[in-house]
């Protein structure tokens, strides 16, 4: 038996032991250099886990859907998805109520510090469900956790091949 295809995606610094670590920078010395975007270089239904930390948020909403679409592609079926991105809901609230100022602006618009850096869309735990189930996943968990002093939605799904048009 084979190990595990894992790949975790739009990697940046945080390379995982087990995983092979995409990014479109070369800067970041990534196992493969790739727009994760497409995936071009992965073969459909060859992968058993995608992890994509902070990536989602970084894409125009329009794009959102069609970018789920081509990772649960290269996912076989009964393979996992796990995303991590910022809880738009409680960083709204945050603002709202007038707390964490710097914290919430950075975790709405993102860092700026690079071209990649921007954050572009929002979700909630209701609409990345929704994103991933048309997407073919089964959504097994989707929770607020925080990390640090900022909250972020973790969600998984499993493929079950139903993607919905």
């Amino acid at each position: 038996m084979s190990d595990p295809v894992k790949i975790n995606i739009g990697c940046g610094t945080r390379k995982w032991k087990g995983f092979l670590n995409i990014d479109i920078q070369e800067a970041v010395h990534p196992d493969v250099v790739m727009d994760i975007r497409y995936l071009e270089k992965i073969a459909d239904n060859s992968v058993d886990e995608i992890l994509a930390e902070h990536v989602l948020e970084h894409f125009p909403v329009w794009q959102t859907q069609t970018i789920l679409n081509i990772w649960a592609s290269k996912l076989h079926m009964g393979g996992y998805m796990k995303i991590w991105i910022p809880d738009f809901e409680v960083l709204c609230r945050y603002v709202v109520d007038g707390n964490y100022g710097k914290m919430a602006m950075q975790s709405i618009y993102g860092k700026q510090d690079h071209p990649w850096n921007y954050h572009c869309v929002g979700f909630t735990k209701e609409y990345i469900k929704e994103l991933m189930k048309n997407a073919g996943m089964t959504v097994t968990v989707c929770e607020s956790k925080m990390v640090d002093i900022y909250p972020n939605l973790y969600c998984k799904g499993i493929k079950n091949g139903h993607v919905s048009v």
